[in-house]
C-alpha cells in the first residue's frame, strides 16, 4: 500500500512539474520556481505559454539570453535571499539559475497582479543575473537590454555593468534617469542612446544592431537613435538590476522603481523589436493587468 502511495504521489509531483497544454520553457519555468520554494499557477503559465509562442514567431528565441518576467508566487517578507519564482527566469541561456538576492526578502516589495504589480527594492538591494557580457557576447556590436518600467520618476540609478577600470558600459537606466531623459547604453562608451521622457513609465529597449547604430524603443516604438562608433569593450562584471556593477566589489545607482521584468540579449532590428515589445505588453499589461 505504502509503495502504491508513494507512485502516485510521484505521478502528481511529475503532473505538476511538466503540466499538458503549456511550452517546455514554461514547464522548466514551473520546474525551477519549486525548486527555488515557488509556485506559479496555472493561470499565470498559460499566459507565459503565450509570451513564449509569440517569441517564437517572431523567430527572435536565439536572441533572447535571459529574460525573467516577474511573476508567480509571492514570497514572505523574512531574512532569507530565496524569493521563490518571481526570482527564476523564464529564458535563462547564461547568469546563474536564480536571479540572486543581495539583500534579505523583507527588503523587497512585489505584487504579481494589478496596478501595483511588479518587483521592488529598498535603497542598495539588488538582483545579480551572474551573466557577465565579456564571457557571452562575442563582440560589441550586437546586444539589447529591455526593461518595464511601472514608477513615474525620475531617479539617479543605472542598471547593468561597466568593465573593470574603465568606462565601457552594458547599461540603461531604469527609465528615465534623474535629467528626466531615457540613457540606453547596449555597448556604449560615452555615446549613449537618450530620450527625453521626464516621468515616463512603460516598455523600453536599448538595442545594438552594428557598431554604427543603437536605437531605443519605447511601447515597440523607435524613438531615438546614435551612429557614433566609440569602439566600446565587454564590461567583464555581472549584469545586475535595480543596481549598476561597475568596479569591484563596488555596486551603485540604485533604484526602487517598481519593474514588471527585464530582458537581455542580442540586438533585435525595427522589425523585431515591436514584437518583441508585444509579447511583453500581451503578458504583463493585458493577462498581468500591470
Amino acid at each position: 500500500m505504502k509503495a502504491v502511495f508513494a507512485i502516485l504521489l510521484l505521478a502528481l509531483n511529475c503532473q505538476a512539474a511538466m503540466r499538458p497544454g503549456f511550452s517546455t520553457e514554461v514547464n522548466r519555468w514551473s520546474y525551477a520556481a519549486k525548486t527555488n520554494a515557488g509556485s506559479i499557477s496555472a493561470r499565470t503559465l498559460a499566459a507565459a505559454t503565450v509570451w513564449v509562442r509569440d517569441v517564437y514567431s517572431a523567430g527572435i528565441r536565439s536572441k533572447i539570453y535571459r529574460a525573467n518576467l516577474f511573476a508567480g508566487d509571492a514570497f514572505t517578507a523574512s531574512s532569507s535571499t530565496v524569493m521563490g519564482a518571481v526570482q527564476v527566469p523564464i529564458i535563462r541561456d547564461y547568469g546563474t539559475a536564480v536571479d540572486v538576492s543581495s539583500a534579505a526578502n523583507s527588503t523587497w516589495t512585489y505584487v504579481e497582479r494589478g496596478s501595483s504589480g511588479g518587483l521592488s527594492a529598498s535603497a542598495s538591494s539588488y538582483l545579480d543575473t551572474g551573466l557577465v557580457p565579456s564571457s557571452v557576447y562575442t563582440d560589441a556590436t550586437s546586444g539589447h537590454i529591455l526593461f518595464h518600467v511601472r514608477t513615474s520618476s525620475n531617479e539617479n540609478s543605472l542598471t547593468g555593468s561597466e568593465k573593470t577600470g574603465s568606462n565601457d558600459n552594458f547599461l540603461m537606466s531604469n527609465g528615465p534617469y534623474v535629467s528626466g531623459s531615457v540613457l540606453g547604453g547596449a555597448f556604449v562608451g560615452a555615446s549613449y542612446v537618450i530620450y527625453s521622457d521626464s516621468g515616463g513609465t512603460g516598455y523600453y529597449l536599448c538595442s545594438r544592431t552594428s557598431s554604427t547604430l543603437i536605437t531605443l524603443y519605447k511601447n515597440g516604438t523607435s524613438v531615438a537613435t546614435n551612429t557614433t562608433n566609440d569602439g566600446p569593450l565587454r564590461p567583464d562584471l555581472s549584469f545586475l538590476l535595480f543596481a549598476l556593477h561597475d568596479t569591484v566589489p563596488t555596486v551603485g545607482f540604485f533604484s526602487t522603481k517598481v519593474l514588471g521584468g527585464y530582458s537581455v540579449g542580442l540586438g533585435l532590428d525595427g522589425t523585431q523589436s515591436p514584437k518583441y515589445d508585444a509579447a511583453w505588453e500581451r503578458f504583463e499589461t493585458t493577462a498581468l493587468g500591470r
